[in-house]
């Protein structure tokens, strides 16, 4: 019988929970060091990332790669239901904010330009793309407004599953990428975009 997205979201938050310090880096390090080889990453101008927490794979290496390449990078701010993307330029511009999650300071400018590599968080994914997210549908709402981002779901191996269950407002990531690098995906996958 096919788990609900309640039970996913519970076994994957334990286990990310139960992670050591050392292997968050060390599977960051692994995942980060794909990314930063791939075209689609050394090509981009922009790269909207959000700030890891509770154990997340981190996008420190990531950002700090772009800021030294002069990429323009932008992460997520929420105020009440919508989530947008502003510029920032290094750890500086960000401030404890919603759930807790470090966002970006008012002063920073909301990102406007065009399309951008995303990283997409998720609690889990599938082959197809298919992403699980933390309930509030945030990023399936930007995605909505925002259909020419390049999206790549970042996660741990442990996130990914054969198939998820979606609903018809959940938006799929382009690729997905884990610390043994990019997932092949499995049959015909059908265009979101």
């Amino acid at each position: 019988m096919e788990k609900t997205k309640q039970e996913i979201r519970k076994e994957c938050r334990n286990a990310r929970m139960a992670l050591s310090e050392c292997e968050v880096e060390e599977a960051s390090r692994r995942a980060a060091g794909f990314l930063l080889k791939d075209a689609d990453y050394r090509k981009a101008e922009t790269i909207l990332a959000y700030i890891d927490t509770q154990q997340e794979i981190s996008t420190r290496a990531i950002l700090e790669d772009a800021w030294r390449c002069g990429k323009t990078t932008a992460v997520p701010r929420v105020e009440g239901k919508t989530m947008e993307f502003y510029q920032i330029t290094s750890y500086e511009d960000l401030e404890p904010g919603h759930f807790g999650v470090w966002e970006p300071k008012v002063h920073c400018p909301v990102y406007e330009g065009p399309s951008a590599l995303l990283l997409v968080p998720g609690v889990a994914f599938d082959r197809e793309g298919r992403r699980i997210g933390y309930g509030g549908g945030f990023y399936d709402r930007y995605l909505e407004k925002h259909p020419d981002h390049h999206t790549v779901g970042y996660a741990y191996a442990f996130q990914i599953y054969e198939h998820l269950p979606t609903e018809v407002f959940d938006r799929r990531v382009d690729r997905v990428l884990t610390e043994n690098g990019f997932l092949k995906y499995t049959g015909e996958r059908e265009q979101t975009k």
